[in-house]
């Protein structure tokens, strides 16, 4: 409960308390204090404890709440124009409908708390933590959030034109139905970041890390790639906008991905029952041999995604080896030998009930997949293979498919 005295004070108006405060200048305890509909602005609340206190409707507007606690405070509705909130405790507060344009947020803790429909235009949240904070429907036209953490919090259609994202970490944030055009996204963070229908055209991305987006933009063009001193560079997806300034701006881009080309070898198995090991030990020796293992496992459910992961990790490497003694077939071979014109080696455990020699009957008319299955028995055997029956044939392969596609271009 709020301390009397501070509560009657506070309830003389603003001027009243303020006056009151310089004579009184203890932390000002007004825990539960039914202040709704009062008129508190330009009002001295610094380090005050309005903690579950009901302001709903209140004028605070240019309130002094430096470092004050608002712990599940209610401001739904409030008048917070140019307030300052700096270092404020938000945790659970309510700001619905609330309006807050042209505050001051910086530092503040703002975990759990509720914007929604709220007007922030051309407000700043420098560094504060909004996570799991609630911001759907919310006016944020140019509003500055420059490093905000916005761990899984929900900004789903909320207007977001012009605002600063810049170095914010967006981990699992809803910004579905958003309007960021014009937006400031330099170094944002977007891992499992939701971006469905969200609308980013003319946002800036130089430097953004982007990671499993979730949903499907509804507008990105005109991305800005370059950074704040450079003539912009313009691509339409935000996904690609890391790699292509990769590209542009990084000469040793093209030497890795050579390197992956050149030495990059795509091991194809099943994890389970031993396989994983047996994989690892093929792996180990192909780096003795200056190679570079990528290691897939197959027993996965099939999925469009899963096989064009596998697609993509064949399409850059030199050679594939395939384990094929699981009992089942897998399908993302029959998606990539026939379009991949790459050297497929196949191995085949000889204790193992499979398909393996069906299989080969299946492929054998392209050239590139070796056959038929070479059969081991213990991994130690399979490394003994490795540099003559696997590898030499898989290079001379690979020489070949050259050799044909010289032939084929002097046609």
């Amino acid at each position: 409960m709020a301390n009397q005295e501070h509560l009657e004070a506070i309830r003389q108006g603003g001027s009243t308390w303020n006056q009151w405060r310089k004579d009184n200048p203890q932390r000002a305890d007004l825990k539960e204090a039914d202040l709704r509909g009062m008129d508190l602005s330009q009002a001295n609340l610094r380090d005050a404890d309005l903690t579950h206190a009901d302001l709903k409707g209140a004028s605070l507007s240019r309130a002094d709440l430096f470092q004050a606690v608002l712990g599940a405070a209610d401001l739904t509705g409030a008048n917070l124009v140019s307030a300052y909130l700096g270092r404020t405790f938000l945790s659970g507060t309510q700001f619905v409908e609330a309006d807050l344009s042209w505050s001051q947020f910086m530092e503040a803790d703002g975990r759990l708390a509720n914007f929604e429909r709220a007007n922030l235009s051309n407000a700043e949240f420098t560094d504060a933590n909004l996570s799991q904070s609630s911001f759907k429907g919310a006016n944020l036209n140019k509003t500055n959030f420059t490093f905000v953490t916005f761990h899984m919090a929900d900004l789903s259609g909320a207007d977001l034109r012009e605002a600063i994202l810049y170095g914010s970490d967006l981990w699992r944030t809803n910004l579905s139905g958003t309007n960021l055009q014009g937006a400031e996204l330099r170094n944002a963070t977007f891992v499992e970041t939701n971006l469905n229908d969200a609308d980013l055209s003319g946002s800036s991305v130089y430097g953004s890390s982007v990671w499993e987006i979730q949903g499907q933009p509804k507008a990105q063009l005109n991305l800005n790639i370059a950074n704040a001193f450079s003539p912009p560079i313009l691509v339409d997806d935000i996904e690609v906008a890391q790699f292509i300034y990769l590209l542009l701006n990084h000469q040793k881009l093209r030497k890795v991905i050579n390197a992956v080309t050149q030495k990059g070898v795509l091991i194809l198995g099943r994890f389970g029952n031993g396989g994983r090991e047996l994989l690892q030990v093929i792996a180990e020796r192909l780096r003795e041999m200056t190679y570079l293992p990528i290691i897939f496992d197959f027993d996965r459910p099939e999925d469009r995604d899963y096989t064009e992961t596998v697609m993509t990790l064949a399409g850059l490497s030199r050679f594939v080896i395939v384990d094929l003694s699981g009992p089942s077939t897998p399908q993302e071979l029959y998606a990539t030998v026939p379009h991949l014109e790459i050297p497929f080696v196949s191995i085949v455990n000889a204790s193992a009930e499979n398909r393996a020699h069906a299989m080969w009957v299946d492929f054998r008319k392209y050239h590139w997949f070796i056959g038929p299955p070479l059969e081991f028995r213990t991994a130690e055997e399979i490394v003994k293979m490795l540099p003559n029956k696997i590898i030499a044939r898989a290079e001379n392969k690979y020489q070949d498919i050259k050799m044909r596609g010289k032939a084929d271009d002097r046609k």
